[in-house]
Protein backbone atom coordinates (compact mmCIF):
# COMPACT_ATOMS: atom_id res chain seq x y z
CA UNK A 1 0.00 0.00 0.00
CA UNK A 2 1.45 2.98 -1.58
CA UNK A 3 -1.38 5.68 -1.13
CA UNK A 4 -0.95 9.33 -0.19
CA UNK A 5 -3.08 11.55 2.21
CA UNK A 6 -3.25 14.88 0.35
CA UNK A 7 -6.12 16.78 1.96
CA UNK A 8 -6.23 17.35 5.98
CA UNK A 9 -9.01 19.40 6.98
CA UNK A 10 -9.74 18.07 10.95
CA UNK A 11 -8.53 20.80 13.25
CA UNK A 12 -6.65 19.97 16.51
CA UNK A 13 -5.38 21.75 19.88
CA UNK A 14 -2.32 20.86 21.05
CA UNK A 15 -2.25 21.22 25.09
CA UNK A 16 1.59 20.85 26.99
CA UNK A 17 1.72 19.65 30.63
CA UNK A 18 -1.04 17.00 31.00
CA UNK A 19 0.92 15.10 33.85
CA UNK A 20 -1.03 14.09 36.58
CA UNK A 21 0.70 13.40 40.44
CA UNK A 22 -0.09 9.58 39.85
CA UNK A 23 1.59 9.57 36.51
CA UNK A 24 3.53 6.28 36.37
CA UNK A 25 7.44 6.39 36.48
CA UNK A 26 8.58 6.49 32.76
CA UNK A 27 11.82 3.96 32.20
CA UNK A 28 12.98 5.88 29.11
CA UNK A 29 12.36 7.26 25.74
CA UNK A 30 12.37 5.65 22.24
CA UNK A 31 13.34 7.52 18.94
CA UNK A 32 15.19 6.42 16.19
CA UNK A 33 18.52 7.01 14.32
CA UNK A 34 18.65 6.86 11.65
CA UNK A 35 15.22 8.54 10.39
CA UNK A 36 13.84 8.11 6.61
CA UNK A 37 10.74 10.28 5.77
CA UNK A 38 8.52 7.12 6.57
CA UNK A 39 9.55 6.14 9.81
CA UNK A 40 6.98 6.45 12.29
CA UNK A 41 6.05 5.11 15.84
CA UNK A 42 2.77 3.59 16.34
CA UNK A 43 0.86 2.58 19.71
CA UNK A 44 -2.70 0.73 19.91
CA UNK A 45 -4.90 2.24 21.93
CA UNK A 46 -8.15 -0.26 23.27
CA UNK A 47 -11.77 1.26 23.39
CA UNK A 48 -14.44 0.08 25.48
CA UNK A 49 -17.69 -0.19 24.34
CA UNK A 50 -19.66 2.57 23.09
CA UNK A 51 -16.62 4.90 23.10
CA UNK A 52 -14.12 6.74 20.45
CA UNK A 53 -11.18 8.30 20.54
CA UNK A 54 -11.00 12.20 20.48
CA UNK A 55 -6.96 12.71 21.25
CA UNK A 56 -3.91 11.25 22.96
CA UNK A 57 -1.62 11.83 25.23
CA UNK A 58 1.63 11.04 25.22
CA UNK A 59 5.11 11.53 27.15
CA UNK A 60 7.13 13.44 24.90
CA UNK A 61 11.24 13.81 24.78
CA UNK A 62 11.70 16.93 23.02
CA UNK A 63 9.93 19.97 22.49
CA UNK A 64 11.89 21.50 20.15
CA UNK A 65 10.97 19.46 17.46
CA UNK A 66 7.87 18.66 16.18
CA UNK A 67 6.48 15.33 14.52
CA UNK A 68 5.22 16.27 11.15
CA UNK A 69 2.16 14.18 10.96
CA UNK A 70 -0.07 12.31 13.18
CA UNK A 71 -2.55 9.86 11.65
CA UNK A 72 -5.18 7.32 12.87
CA UNK A 73 -6.32 4.09 11.63
CA UNK A 74 -8.21 0.70 12.01
CA UNK A 75 -5.96 -2.61 12.41
CA UNK A 76 -5.86 -5.25 14.14
CA UNK A 77 -4.08 -5.22 17.96
CA UNK A 78 -1.28 -7.12 16.43
CA UNK A 79 -0.42 -5.29 13.25
CA UNK A 80 -0.48 -1.45 12.60
CA UNK A 81 -0.93 -2.10 8.93
CA UNK A 82 0.19 0.84 6.87
CA UNK A 83 0.86 3.72 7.84
CA UNK A 84 0.45 5.83 4.62
CA UNK A 85 -3.33 4.68 4.88
CA UNK A 86 -3.87 6.16 7.73
CA UNK A 87 -6.52 9.55 8.18
CA UNK A 88 -4.24 12.46 9.16
CA UNK A 89 -5.70 14.26 12.71
CA UNK A 90 -2.20 16.79 12.94
CA UNK A 91 0.89 18.34 11.48
CA UNK A 92 3.51 20.12 13.02
CA UNK A 93 2.84 18.73 16.46
CA UNK A 94 4.58 19.71 19.29
CA UNK A 95 4.26 18.69 22.79
CA UNK A 96 6.66 19.79 26.05
CA UNK A 97 10.17 18.53 26.96
CA UNK A 98 10.50 15.55 28.99
CA UNK A 99 6.57 15.77 29.78
CA UNK A 100 3.27 14.64 29.67
CA UNK A 101 1.59 16.50 26.14
CA UNK A 102 -2.01 15.82 24.65
CA UNK A 103 -3.18 16.43 21.41
CA UNK A 104 -6.96 16.53 20.82
CA UNK A 105 -9.12 17.03 17.56
CA UNK A 106 -12.59 17.21 16.22
CA UNK A 107 -13.96 14.48 15.22
CA UNK A 108 -14.40 11.37 16.87
CA UNK A 109 -12.72 7.92 16.00
CA UNK A 110 -13.28 3.94 16.62
CA UNK A 111 -12.60 0.81 14.84
CA UNK A 112 -14.52 -2.36 14.09
CA UNK A 113 -11.47 -4.35 15.75
CA UNK A 114 -11.70 -2.84 19.10
CA UNK A 115 -9.36 0.15 18.92
CA UNK A 116 -7.46 2.88 17.19
CA UNK A 117 -3.64 2.99 16.02
CA UNK A 118 -2.30 6.33 16.34
CA UNK A 119 0.78 7.26 14.25
CA UNK A 120 3.41 9.53 14.83
CA UNK A 121 5.42 9.95 11.85
CA UNK A 122 8.80 10.69 12.83
CA UNK A 123 11.15 14.48 11.57
CA UNK A 124 13.74 13.36 9.20
CA UNK A 125 15.32 16.28 10.54
CA UNK A 126 15.37 15.14 14.29
CA UNK A 127 17.40 11.69 14.93
CA UNK A 128 17.15 10.34 18.52
CA UNK A 129 20.59 11.27 20.36
CA UNK A 130 19.46 12.15 23.88
CA UNK A 131 16.53 12.52 26.83
CA UNK A 132 15.31 16.11 26.76
CA UNK A 133 15.37 19.36 24.45
CA UNK A 134 17.37 18.99 21.76
CA UNK A 135 17.60 15.35 21.83
CA UNK A 136 15.37 14.50 19.32
CA UNK A 137 11.71 13.21 18.14
CA UNK A 138 11.07 10.55 20.58
CA UNK A 139 8.21 9.23 23.11
CA UNK A 140 8.69 7.58 26.54
CA UNK A 141 8.05 3.95 27.37
CA UNK A 142 6.65 2.31 30.69
CA UNK A 143 6.61 -1.43 32.15
CA UNK A 144 4.52 -3.55 31.16
CA UNK A 145 0.72 -3.46 32.29
CA UNK A 146 0.82 0.13 32.30
CA UNK A 147 1.73 1.42 29.23
CA UNK A 148 -0.05 0.55 26.25
CA UNK A 149 1.78 -2.04 23.13
CA UNK A 150 3.73 -0.03 20.44
CA UNK A 151 5.89 -0.83 17.68
CA UNK A 152 8.30 1.21 14.96
CA UNK A 153 8.79 1.18 11.00
CA UNK A 154 11.47 2.73 8.78
CA UNK A 155 9.23 1.73 5.97
CA UNK A 156 5.50 2.75 6.99
CA UNK A 157 4.70 -0.95 6.69
CA UNK A 158 7.02 -3.47 8.31
CA UNK A 159 6.72 -2.88 11.77
CA UNK A 160 9.13 -3.82 14.67
CA UNK A 161 6.82 -4.21 18.20
CA UNK A 162 7.82 -3.04 21.46
CA UNK A 163 9.22 -5.54 23.47
CA UNK A 164 6.26 -7.22 25.86
CA UNK A 165 7.71 -6.35 28.78
CA UNK A 166 7.78 -2.96 27.79
CA UNK A 167 4.60 -0.63 26.90
CA UNK A 168 4.16 2.74 25.05
CA UNK A 169 3.52 6.21 27.56
CA UNK A 170 0.48 6.80 25.68
CA UNK A 171 -3.13 7.58 26.55
CA UNK A 172 -6.38 7.22 25.15
CA UNK A 173 -8.53 10.62 25.02
CA UNK A 174 -12.15 9.41 24.61
CA UNK A 175 -15.56 10.76 24.48
CA UNK A 176 -19.12 8.69 23.94
CA UNK A 177 -19.90 7.70 20.52
CA UNK A 178 -22.05 9.83 18.59
CA UNK A 179 -23.73 9.33 15.54
CA UNK A 180 -20.78 11.47 13.74
CA UNK A 181 -18.08 8.65 15.35
CA UNK A 182 -16.04 7.41 12.38
CA UNK A 183 -15.65 4.06 11.78
CA UNK A 184 -11.98 3.25 10.53
CA UNK A 185 -11.65 -0.30 8.98
CA UNK A 186 -8.52 -2.57 7.89
CA UNK A 187 -6.38 -2.05 5.00
CA UNK A 188 -7.02 -1.43 1.25
CA UNK A 189 -7.31 -4.95 0.18
CA UNK A 190 -9.31 -7.87 0.51
CA UNK A 191 -8.14 -11.37 0.66
CA UNK A 192 -10.07 -14.30 -1.00
CA UNK A 193 -10.48 -17.18 1.60
CA UNK A 194 -8.11 -19.51 2.56
CA UNK A 195 -7.53 -22.82 0.23
CA UNK A 196 -7.37 -26.44 1.05
CA UNK A 197 -3.53 -25.72 2.18
CA UNK A 198 -4.77 -23.07 4.81
CA UNK A 199 -2.90 -20.39 3.28
CA UNK A 200 -4.84 -17.12 2.53
CA UNK A 201 -5.63 -16.50 -1.29
CA UNK A 202 -4.27 -14.15 -3.89
CA UNK A 203 -5.21 -10.05 -2.76
CA UNK A 204 -8.02 -8.42 -4.47
CA UNK A 205 -7.70 -5.22 -5.19
CA UNK A 206 -10.85 -3.14 -3.90
CA UNK A 207 -12.97 -0.47 -5.99
CA UNK A 208 -14.56 2.80 -5.38
CA UNK A 209 -18.47 2.35 -4.07
CA UNK A 210 -21.21 2.13 -1.85
CA UNK A 211 -23.10 -0.73 -0.50
CA UNK A 212 -26.70 -1.37 -0.37
CA UNK A 213 -27.63 0.38 2.33
CA UNK A 214 -28.67 -2.18 5.78
CA UNK A 215 -31.32 -2.75 7.17
CA UNK A 216 -33.45 -1.23 4.05
CA UNK A 217 -35.99 -0.36 5.02
CA UNK A 218 -35.31 0.86 8.86
CA UNK A 219 -36.29 2.28 12.04
CA UNK A 220 -34.22 4.98 12.97
CA UNK A 221 -31.10 3.27 12.38
CA UNK A 222 -29.11 2.19 9.52
CA UNK A 223 -25.51 1.16 8.15
CA UNK A 224 -23.81 2.97 4.75
CA UNK A 225 -20.52 1.04 4.13
CA UNK A 226 -18.35 2.02 1.14
CA UNK A 227 -14.87 1.50 0.12
CA UNK A 228 -12.37 3.50 -1.42
CA UNK A 229 -9.70 1.95 -3.71
CA UNK A 230 -7.42 4.99 -2.23
CA UNK A 231 -7.63 7.54 0.20
CA UNK A 232 -9.67 10.26 -1.27
CA UNK A 233 -11.99 13.13 -0.30
CA UNK A 234 -15.53 12.21 -0.06
CA UNK A 235 -19.06 13.31 0.52
CA UNK A 236 -21.82 11.03 1.76
CA UNK A 237 -25.36 12.90 2.05
CA UNK A 238 -28.97 11.97 2.68
CA UNK A 239 -31.25 14.31 0.37
CA UNK A 240 -35.36 13.99 0.27
CA UNK A 241 -37.39 12.80 -2.90
CA UNK A 242 -37.16 16.74 -3.52
CA UNK A 243 -33.69 16.52 -3.41
CA UNK A 244 -33.31 18.75 -0.06
CA UNK A 245 -30.28 18.30 1.52
CA UNK A 246 -31.48 16.36 5.05
CA UNK A 247 -28.25 15.48 6.49
CA UNK A 248 -24.63 15.35 5.37
CA UNK A 249 -22.63 12.90 6.99
CA UNK A 250 -19.34 13.03 6.06
CA UNK A 251 -17.55 15.59 3.99
CA UNK A 252 -13.57 15.10 4.29
CA UNK A 253 -10.61 12.86 3.05
CA UNK A 254 -11.06 8.82 4.33
CA UNK A 255 -8.23 6.18 3.79
CA UNK A 256 -8.31 3.29 1.47
CA UNK A 257 -10.76 0.39 2.65
CA UNK A 258 -14.14 0.22 3.67
CA UNK A 259 -16.24 2.97 5.91
CA UNK A 260 -19.03 2.22 7.53
CA UNK A 261 -21.02 5.41 7.97
CA UNK A 262 -24.60 5.46 10.31
CA UNK A 263 -27.36 7.52 10.09
CA UNK A 264 -29.73 7.69 12.52
CA UNK A 265 -32.38 9.23 11.12
CA UNK A 266 -32.23 12.66 11.72
CA UNK A 267 -31.52 15.73 10.43
CA UNK A 268 -28.67 18.47 10.40
CA UNK A 269 -30.91 20.01 13.19
CA UNK A 270 -31.18 16.96 15.29
CA UNK A 271 -34.21 16.76 14.65
CA UNK A 272 -36.09 13.64 13.65
CA UNK A 273 -36.97 13.07 9.84
CA UNK A 274 -40.33 11.41 9.00
CA UNK A 275 -41.40 8.71 7.94
CA UNK A 276 -40.65 8.05 3.91
CA UNK A 277 -38.35 7.60 1.10
CA UNK A 278 -34.69 9.02 0.81
CA UNK A 279 -31.76 9.14 -1.03
CA UNK A 280 -28.00 8.23 0.01
CA UNK A 281 -25.73 9.62 -2.42
CA UNK A 282 -21.73 8.88 -2.11
CA UNK A 283 -19.60 11.17 -3.86
CA UNK A 284 -15.83 10.17 -4.31
CA UNK A 285 -13.64 11.48 -6.81
CA UNK A 286 -15.25 10.71 -10.30
CA UNK A 287 -17.46 7.49 -8.97
CA UNK A 288 -21.11 8.95 -8.22
CA UNK A 289 -23.63 6.68 -6.78
CA UNK A 290 -27.00 6.88 -4.92
CA UNK A 291 -29.11 4.50 -2.63
CA UNK A 292 -32.82 4.36 -2.22
CA UNK A 293 -33.66 4.35 2.18
CA UNK A 294 -36.77 3.94 3.23
CA UNK A 295 -37.41 5.30 6.72
CA UNK A 296 -40.43 3.60 8.87
CA UNK A 297 -41.49 4.65 12.01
Amino acid sequence: MKTKTILIITALVLLAGTGRADDPEILGVLGMNPVEPTSCIAVYLPLEDGQALTGVEWYNNDGTVGFPEVLVSGGNPEDPGSAPDGVPVGTAVFGQSSGWSQLVWNQSYRSDAGGVYVVFRLPTASVYVGEGAGGGAAVGYLVSGEGCAGWLTADGEDWLGLQGSYGMAFRAVTAPEDMDTVILHVGAKALRPAGTDGQLGEAVMLTTGMDAPFPNPFNPVTKLRFTLAKAMPIRLEIYNLRGRLIRRLADRTYSAGEHVLTWYGRDEEGHEAGSGVYLARLKAGATVQTHRLMLVR
